[in-house]
This record gives structure tokens, C-alpha cells and sequence, in this order.
């Protein structure tokens, strides 16, 4: 299995797997995965074993009025039918947690389920000093986890990058 940077020529063998595995919010989070191959702040990888199998995506953000912190939103993963529940998901969080740490960031939010993103360090009480862009219909699932210590005390709000800045991908 390698995990690397798609191409932009992949743009359409990716929004099939992320609509097949997102189900009725598949087109719109295919449409924000095409988004992302071409917007600077954002990252993605694939899962590539002799085709895509799995993708998964970062976009920065930043808390403010704190501006000299890198931080990210993961968001999508995704993964084929024929790959889920063999680990493969695991692997593509912890390969680009590994790759945005190395990188010197402070740390990583996630909207998701806790019990999942729990696994690989994410908690609440580690997001909760930290508003979520918009309002959360699950806000058990606004989750942090942070390599460096930062003082989100005074966070007033968090400002993420295009194209994951939309109320209704929250």
C-alpha cells in the first residue's frame, strides 16, 4: 500500500469513492474533495494498491486572534466498500497525522466520532477552548488533538480555509 499526493488527473476516480462511501452527502463531499486537489491549504492522500482505495484530507485553520499557530481540520476520509473494516482507514489518519506533525504543526481538530478519532489521541476536553466554525448538530464529536502547547484561552473563533468554510459541510 502507498500513501501519496493525488493528481489532479485522479479528480474523478477520487469524488467516485468519497460519493460511494459518503452515501447522500457523497456529492457534495465529492465536491469539496475536487476542491481541495486545487486549493493550496488544504492536503489530501490516497491509498494506492494497484488503484485508489481510500483518501483523506486536511484544510488549515487558524484560532483567533492567536494567527502563528498551524493548525488543521481533518476532513474527509474516506474509504472503497470493498477496503472498510480492514484498518485501512487507521492507517491513512496516522500517516497524515505523522506527515502534518513532522511538519511542525500544533495540532489537528476533527468532527467525528469520538470513539474513532479516540484511537489515535483526538478528545473533547482537548477541543473544547476551541469554537467550531459553525454550529455542530453533534458537538461530542468537535474533537482536538494538539502536539505543541497553545493557549486557547482567549480563542474568540476558529477560521478555516475554503472550501471547508460552509455551514452546511458541519
Amino acid at each position: 500500500m502507498e500513501f501519496r499526493t493525488p493528481q489532479l488527473a485522479e479528480e474523478d476516480e477520487i469524488r467516485d469513492l468519497v460519493v460511494e462511501a459518503f452515501g447522500d452527502e457523497g456529492p457534495q463531499i465529492g465536491e469539496l474533495v475536487s476542491e481541495m486537489l486545487i486549493e493550496p491549504r488544504c492536503r489530501l492522500w490516497v491509498a494506492d494498491r494497484s488503484g485508489i482505495e481510500g483518501v483523506i484530507g486536511l484544510s488549515q485553520a487558524s484560532i483567533e486572534p492567536i494567527t502563528d499557530e498551524v493548525i488543521w481540520i481533518l476532513a474527509p476520509l474516506a474509504v472503497k466498500a470493498a477496503s472498510q473494516r480492514t484498518g485501512l482507514g487507521g492507517l491513512l489518519v496516522r500517516h497524515c497525522l505523522q506527515e502534518v506533525e513532522n511538519d511542525g504543526a500544533t495540532g489537528v481538530l476533527v468532527y467525528g466520532d469520538p470513539e474513532y478519532y479516540g484511537r489515535f489521541g483526538f478528545s473533547r476536553e482537548s477541543a473544547s477552548h476551541v469554537p467550531a466554525p459553525f454550529p455542530l448538530e453533534y458537538p461530542e464529536g468537535w474533537q482536538a488533538l494538539w502536539w505543541k502547547p497553545v493557549d486557547t484561552s482567549g480563542a474568540k473563533r476558529l477560521v478555516v480555509t475554503e472550501p471547508l468554510h460552509r455551514p452546511e459541510l458541519w
